[in-house]
């Protein structure tokens, strides 16, 4: 495997945030990855060291937990001014969607009657950017107005989350623009001209309705790593130092063997046809 693919990595670190899409960074990628991050790098203008690449799984036909700013921390630093998605395969649908994008493409999909209410946006980007300047009495209010849950209390973002499961729901023609096609790379800024976040820039994070999507996302810091969000990420069998990190961890793993054991048929399968492209028939066998 070596002398034709180069070096295939180490396991990477994990992280579970619902049942239904496990995500996946590699401290130390397998080359063909390197070679994704620093043809990314090139088609976007930035260096390698300023690329963060995570990689996720979705679970077919699950629902979006959450919505979204990539910058979803107002402390967050470096900068993810720039977002990419990368899809790895050709899904009939499995796209992003952004439920207060206006709709520029002819009326075509892929917008929301929400992206009309203007004074309610307007009034959302000015206390998200209002937050931005002011100190917080606990790290939980860093999240406050960049990411919307099920437990979301404000009536209008409450009701822009419920959209974007519909969008994903409905399939490829409320996904558009963000298709899922092999190779296509989409890219969007996260902030305004005027260096101000962009609410509209919110988004989640489509399944596929027939089979298990996996694709790559890669933020463009304005600064190089390593990245603190990092951090987050833990080792299948390795415990962490501090006990609260542990018991995330550990509240975690419960979810990710959750997640095997459903699907462990359907994942052997997907191991097994990457070993089939990547080494052919006789490894895929053995």
């Amino acid at each position: 495997m070596h002398q034709r693919f180069g070096d295939l990595g180490a396991r990477p670190l994990l992280r579970s945030q619902d049942s239904g899409h496990l995500s996946f960074y590699f401290i130390e990628p397998p080359d063909f990855m390197v070679r994704m991050i620093q043809r990314v790098a090139k088609m976007s203008g930035v260096h390698p060291n300023n690329v963060e690449p995570i990689y996720h799984i979705y679970v077919p036909g699950s629902v979006p937990a959450n919505l979204h700013l990539d910058n979803f921390n107002k402390y967050l630093f470096p900068h993810r001014h720039l977002s990419v998605s990368l899809f790895l395969d050709d899904y009939e649908d499995g796209g992003t969607v952004f439920p207060l994008l206006l709709d520029s493409f002819g009326g075509t999909g892929g917008s929301s009657l929400l992206a009309l209410e203007h004074e309610e946006i307007e009034s959302w980007q000015r206390v998200l950017n209002e937050e931005r300047m002011l100190q917080v009495a606990n790290d939980a209010h860093a999240y406050a107005h960049r990411r919307v849950d099920k437990n979301e209390d404000n009536s209008f973002r409450h009701r822009v989350l419920k959209e974007a499961q519909e969008m994903c729901r409905r399939g490829r023609t409320a996904q558009i623009p963000v298709l899922p096609e092999k190779g296509t790379m989409y890219l969007w800024f996260n902030y305004l001209s005027n260096g101000e976040d962009d609410v509209r820039s919110l988004h989640a994070g489509c399944s596929s309705s027939t089979g298990y999507k996996m694709i790559g996302a890669f933020f463009l810091r304005d600064g190089s790593g390593p990245f603190r969000e990092h951090d987050s990420f833990w080792h299948p069998v390795q415990p962490r130092k501090h006990e609260v990190d542990e018991l995330q961890r550990q509240m975690e793993m419960i979810t990710v063997l959750g997640f095997r054991f459903d699907h462990i048929a359907a994942l052997f399968n997907l191991e097994r046809q990457a070993v089939f492209e990547l080494l052919g028939a006789q490894a895929a066998v053995r």
